[in-house]
């Protein structure tokens, strides 16, 4: 398994990179839910592409590269997925 270099802090400074992680509250998640099962919420534009956990770097190069459409990317393991 390859690891990630320390991450270059000023770079993503420089090219207005943002790195998000998230933990949402207990009502947050189930509410976001119903909006957009409501049709107030539309996240499917958001959605760039998935990469297994096996190439996670790729996936954040190809985002500090702007070379992943749409605004979020997934990184999905495998024993998470149903």
């Amino acid at each position: 398994m390859r690891f990630l270099r320390p991450i270059d802090l000023d770079y993503m400074v420089a090219f207005e990179i943002q790195l998000f992680t998230s933990v949402s509250g207990s009502t947050t998640f189930p509410r976001a839910l119903r909006m957009m099962k409501n049709g107030q919420i539309n996240a499917l534009p958001l959605l760039g592409p998935a990469y297994p956990f096996e190439r996670a770097v790729e996936a954040i190069q190809d985002v500090a590269n702007k070379q992943a459409p749409g605004v979020k990317i997934q990184v999905i393991h495998e024993d998470v997925v149903d």
